[in-house]
């Protein structure tokens, strides 16, 4: 089984604009959705020669970004189940960019932490995954990128 599914998928054809005028918030998903898939999959494209696809990805740079230190904080965080997530732990850990260690504190509890090679490497990927972002939103001009931004926050809250 992929760990992306959607990597291997045809995109999703969005309803023609006449379904789109019928209902616009449908119509807006599936944009948002097609969207979503290319650049996880433009994302993936650059991940590959390093070894990585967009969701280990994702993971790390949650936890080098201090948003998480255990797999549920991840799970809570990325809504993934905790099967899915032990998999994809145990992926990275296996590319030797990720470590987990019982706390001392508290033995039930696992910390995940980039290893010393993960650290190298993460910055050299933000980069990259930032590059292949930026191509993906170089159509739109300084104001357009303000809204685009401001109508995204909005509506992920």
């Amino acid at each position: 089984m992929s760990e992306h599914p959607e990597k291997n998928a045809a995109p999703e054809q969005a309803p023609s604009q006449k379904t789109g005028s019928d209902d616009p918030g449908l119509y807006i998903g599936y944009l948002v959705t097609g969207v979503r898939t290319r650049m996880m999959q433009e994302m993936d494209s650059c991940l590959t020669p390093h070894g990585l696809t967009g969701a280990q990805f994702i993971i790390l740079r949650r936890i080098a970004e201090g948003v998480a230190t255990t797999a549920a904080d991840l799970c809570r965080v990325l809504e993934y189940d905790t099967g899915s997530m032990t998999r994809m732990l145990d992926r990275l850990e296996e590319k030797c960019v990720i470590i987990r260690e019982r706390s001392s504190d508290d033995r039930r509890v696992i910390n995940i932490q980039l290893t010393a090679q993960g650290a190298e490497q993460y910055p050299r990927l933000k980069d990259e995954v930032s590059r292949v972002f930026n191509r993906r939103l170089a159509s739109l001009n300084e104001q357009e990128l303000i809204e685009l931004r401001s109508m995204l926050e909005r509506l992920a809250k």
